[in-house]
């Protein structure tokens, strides 16, 4: 007897993390860009820093040779700010 309500109770609680949308989702984006000068050339080794609005943390990427920039943040909110360094 004591079994089978311990097994239903873990059932129960398996299937309520499985569908809980909140347990699997993930809060993880993507922030990618070019960084130019007016004329629209490529400026390499710009570095673009990218704030969490929420708490203020702050994390670089530097631009490659091609002016391009990649980041990826487990982070809500976030916004990108290039900055010429050098």
């Amino acid at each position: 007897m004591k079994y089978g309500i311990w097994l239903s109770l873990l059932a129960g609680l398996l299937s309520l993390a499985v569908l809980n949308d909140n347990v699997w989702a993930q809060s993880t984006a993507q922030i990618s860009g070019n960084v130019t000068d007016r004329s629209g050339a490529v400026l390499p080794g710009v570095e673009v820093t990218v704030t969490q609005t929420d708490t203020g943390l702050l994390r670089s990427v530097v631009s490659n040779e091609t002016g391009s920039y990649v980041t990826k943040y487990s982070m809500r909110r976030a916004r990108s700010r290039p900055k010429r360094t050098g």
